[in-house]
């Protein structure tokens, strides 16, 4: 009972942990990323209309919003791998490289 209380408060402890990490998936906007369109000029547009910067990550479709967007506005609309520091549902983004296909 020791062991599965200690593992609890562990995983408890990690939740509130920063992750750093590399993802691949695309930076777009928040509005058509709830949509479930994530690539295109047409972000760009709802970018600079006010809409938020967001990393949409390929592998689970997971939101997350950008911490300084400057680092990632040239990238709207495109698929990138991203690499930095996760907390909670906010990236703290190091560098940006797109992915070509």
């Amino acid at each position: 009972m020791k062991q599965l209380i200690r593992y609890g408060a562990l995983a408890l402890l990690a939740a509130g942990l920063l992750l750093a990490g590399q993802w691949t998936g695309w930076v777009t906007d928040d509005k058509c990323a709830a949509n479930g369109q994530y690539e295109g000029a047409m972000h760009r547009q709802c970018v600079k209309s006010g809409a938020a910067l967001v990393f949409v990550n390929e592998a689970d479709k997971k939101m997350f919003k950008i911490k300084d967007g400057r680092k990632v506005e040239r990238f709207v609309g495109q698929k990138v791998m991203l690499s930095g520091t996760a907390e909670g549902d906010v990236i703290e983004v190091d560098s940006v490289t797109p992915v070509t296909r």
